[in-house]
Parts: structure tokens; sequence; C-alpha cells
């Protein structure tokens, strides 16, 4: 489909001296040229083709589809992969929310089964400053809280509570000059609840009713993270190990044995980019990320919802990176929805999202430096 509208559909959307495009495009080729001294070159390719099948995908939707129906297929789709997920469990017998150890997983593992649910929170909250009095996006979000809430996953519920109160400021602080110092704010927080929830001693609401294990606890990742640094990444920290090139069968068995806990990922999207792409091109991917983000907020304050709801993704995937590298790999929602969301900030002119903006107009209240919603 992403194909067919990038090479049969004749309409240019795209602003080439946009600077997210810029550091988007350098990412793109960084990956593609890491094939060339990656340390496992066919995962590498397997993973470069499913990135640029993501990128084709994300280009034909902005391109075909308005604001308002980007925000509206990621509420449906989101809400209906989780139901599905739920009727599956029921099928099978697993749906024991009572059970002390329980966690819902749906179709899929917990913590990618919440972060199906903070991206059917922002959404659904994006479509709500819209449409207000709609049933049907207060249930989606009430549904999505309750899922994200079964998932008993922290790193989910944080980095979406995070991103929504992050962001919101971001939108009612008009100021530019205050927005880095919002950001080290956040971290600062965010980090220090991460980790005093994340601790193996914690107890409490945080720890959500779970028993601990090293792969769920800062006591197993900090270890991870450390072997990682001083024996992988110092050793290749100006080009890495090529773009999906270092976690085999083979070196995932070794780290594995090491760590005495099964280990596919780094479980945190800096250090897997660090690994994989160098020092370098851990900075380029924070940067177009950031740089997406500032635009998302641009947006987000004159009103369009479709700057809010992508601004919540890019920080929510920030965030959720602290200690899973999901939003890294190819297989994750998060990953898609930035890519879509660089090429969303990337259109020509001042019309976001490809020319369809007023579909997505709210009023501005200046007093106050948020969008109204009537």
């Amino acid at each position: 489909y992403g194909s067919f509208e990038c090479f049969f559909t004749h309409k240019k959307i795209l602003k080439f001296d946009s600077l997210q495009l810029k550091l988007g495009a350098a990412f793109l080729i960084l990956i593609t040229v890491s094939i060339s001294w990656s340390a496992a070159p066919t995962a590498s390719l397997a993973r470069w083709t499913g990135f640029v099948a993501y990128t084709l995908a994300a280009l034909g939707a902005t391109k075909r589809l308005s604001a308002l129906d980007v925000i509206r297929w990621y509420v449906f789709a989101h809400f209906f992969y989780l139901v599905t997920g739920l009727v599956d469990e029921i099928v099978l017998g697993t749906f024991t929310p009572f059970a002390g150890a329980y966690r819902f997983a749906g179709l899929n593992l917990p913590n990618n089964a919440g972060t199906d649910a903070a991206m059917l929170v922002f959404s659904s909250i994006a479509m709500l400053r819209v449409k207000p009095a709609s049933r049907v996006y207060i249930f989606t979000l009430v549904t999505a809280v309750s899922f994200l809430l079964l998932t008993r996953s922290r790193t989910s519920l944080l980095s979406t509570a995070f991103a929504l109160i992050l962001f919101y400021g971001f939108v009612t602080v008009r100021s530019n000059r205050l927005m880095p110092y919002l950001c080290l704010l956040g971290t600062v927080v965010s980090v220090s609840l991460f980790v005093s929830s994340q601790d193996i001693d914690v107890k409490g609401a945080l720890s959500m009713g779970r028993a601990e294990a090293a792969e769920s606890t800062l006591t197993g990742r900090v270890p991870l993270w450390t072997e990682l640094y001083e024996q992988y990444i110092l050793k290749r920290p100006v080009l890495g190990y090529g773009y999906g090139g270092f976690w085999t069968p083979e070196q995932s068995k070794i780290i594995s044995s090491d760590q005495d806990w099964i280990i596919g990922s780094a479980h945190s999207i800096y250090i897997d980019a660090a690994l994989t792409l160098g020092l370098g091109g851990l900075f380029l991917y924070l940067a177009t990320l950031v740089s997406v983000l500032f635009r998302a907020v641009r947006e987000a304050r004159l009103g369009q919802q479709d700057g809010f709801f992508f601004g919540c993704l890019i920080l929510g995937a920030l965030f959720d990176g602290f200690s899973d590298s999901g939003p890294w790999f190819i297989s994750s929602i998060y990953l898609f929805g930035c890519i879509q969301a660089l090429i969303a900030v990337s259109s020509i002119g001042d019309i976001f999202l490809g020319g369809r903006r007023r579909k997505m107009e709210v009023p501005y209240d200046t007093h106050i430096g948020i969008a109204k919603t009537y």
C-alpha cells in the first residue's frame, strides 16, 4: 500500500529543506551503510528491510489519510487488537486478573500489550480534545487505562503518565526557553521514580503486585548495561556493530550466560542504539526524535491534535526506552509511530500532515496558553 501511494500517487507532501527530514534521511543512510560493517550482515539486511517497509507504510498513510483519520486509525486498531487479546485469553482460560502473578499479555507479551494500551491512551485523549462529548472515545480511553493496569507494566504506566504530564507542560508553557528545563526536570523525575520502582526491594503501589525477577529490575539490568558498555560499546564506539547486527543467537547466549538470565536485547534503546550504530548514531537518533518533538509541540500550541498525539508518542518512546528496547526494534508500534511523526512534521509548507490541517483546528486561548475545545 505504501509503495503504491509513493510511486503511483503523484502528490508531493514532503518539505525537503525540513530539519526533521534531513535528520531522518541521515539516519536512514547510516543504517543502510552500517550493513557493510555489520557483525551479522544477513540479520542487518532483514532489520533494514523491516525499517524501510515501515517507512513506506508511514509515508503512504500520511499521503492518503487526513490528520483526523490517522489518529482515529490508532484508536480503533489498538482497541480491537487489545480486545482480541482479551477474548483469546478468556478462550484459553488464562485470563485470571485476580491471581497474584497475573499480567495481561493478550496476543503478545505484557510489556508489548502495555505499549499498545499507551498508544490507545494517547490517541483517545487526542480525539477527545476534538470531540470532548464523544462516548466512543471516552469508552476507548477507559478501556486503555484498564488494560494498562492489567499488564502491570511499570515501564508503560510511568512512561504514559510522564509523557502526558510533560507534554501538557510543553503546550501550556509557551516560552521555548523553558522547554529544555522542562525536559531536564521531567527526565530527572521520571528516572528517579523509575529507579525507585525498579528496586528489587520495592514494596507498595509501585510494585503493582509483581514478584521481582532480575530481568524486571535495575538489580538485573545495571550489570547488563555495564557489561555491554565496557566490553562491547567501548570496543567499537564510533561505528558500532551494524544496525541489527549485534544480537545474534550466539551473542545472546554468551551474554545470557554471563548475566545468568535469558537476554535478547539491551533493555534500553539508548544502549542498543550505541551498540548497533555507535555513539554518533545514538546522538543522531536522539537528535531526530527531539527535533520531531519540538515541531509537534509547536503544532499542539496551535490547537493541532495530531501534534499533541505525535508529541506524546515521541515522549512515550523516549521514556519507555529507559528500560525497554521495544521502541528500537521493528516489531514495536512505537517505531512505526516515530517514523510517521517524522514524515508528518516534514510536510510541505506550514501545514501539518500533508495539507489537511483544517479538519483538526481548535480555538486557541492566548490568555492561558492552551488549546480550547468547544
